[in-house]
């Protein structure tokens, strides 16, 4: 059980994961991501919601988007927390701004993100996230791309 956390508190947790996670995809290091995600991971899209089982589909998902950041140029993935609320001594949930930026300035038009975080094994994780992008956007397709890895086999 996690000791009461302030909601100045649940900012500061959820800004770390972001830039936790933001560090990850900049250093290609899984090692980082996969500290701050639980699997099963739930993640959605208006195109739908994809699951992430196992440990190995995780690792697609994290391939496929540091494959497209690569591609894409992103100099700078900034992830910006604008809220985060506790629902209880085990969970927060919060939204995030994303912006995506080249050598030229913004390569797309910042989105948001609603995160839940859950206190699990001694730390909070990741458990789902819900981005405000289409089914056709590259979040979409790294999500699937990570859950029909189980397909695959």
């Amino acid at each position: 059980m996690q000791d009461s956390v302030t909601e100045d508190h649940a900012v500061a947790i959820y800004q770390a994961m972001l830039d936790d996670i933001r560090r990850s995809y900049a250093e290609r290091d899984f090692s980082i991501y996969n500290h701050h995600l639980h699997v099963p991971q739930v993640c959605s899209t208006f195109g739908g919601t994809e699951q992430i089982d196992t440990p190995e589909q995780l690792q697609e998902t994290f391939n496929c988007v540091c494959d497209y950041l690569t591609s894409l140029g992103v100099t700078e993935f900034k992830r910006t927390c604008t809220s985060a609320v506790v629902f209880g001594p085990n969970k927060i949930i919060g939204s995030h701004i994303t912006e995506l930026i080249g050598q030229g300035g913004p390569l797309r038009e910042p989105y948001e993100v609603w995160v839940t975080l859950e206190y699990l094994d001694g730390r909070w994780k990741v458990t789902s996230s819900e981005n405000a992008v289409s089914g056709t956007s590259w979040q979409a397709y790294a999500f699937r791309q990570g859950a029909q890895l189980k397909m695959a086999r």
